[in-house]
């Protein structure tokens, strides 16, 4: 999959976060090594950094088109979702 800079990712299993959103991934940077991204997870005015490869082994699809006008997706109101059984 090719990860790129203004996309939302989900991971391969999603889970729930503390604040009741799904831990979705929006790609701000993305180089050759790593890739930079915020997420209801990340406190609101920083960012995290990891490895494209880890990055890659997390991400499972692209959920960008499926995203709220405003905000992150609540957990459970996606019905399109992928959970493992």
């Amino acid at each position: 999959m090719e990860i790129r800079p203004c996309r939302v990712y989900r991971a391969k299993v999603p889970c729930k976060i503390a604040a009741g959103y799904y831990n979705d991934r929006q790609v701000i940077h993305v180089n050759d090594s790593f890739v930079c991204y915020i997420g209801p997870s990340v406190p609101a005015g920083s960012h995290r950094k990891c490895l494209l490869q880890n990055f890659r082994s997390w991400a499972g699809e692209d959920v960008t088109d499926r995203m709220p006008q405003a905000g992150w997706m609540r957990w459970g109101s996606d019905s399109t979702k992928k959970v493992a059984t």
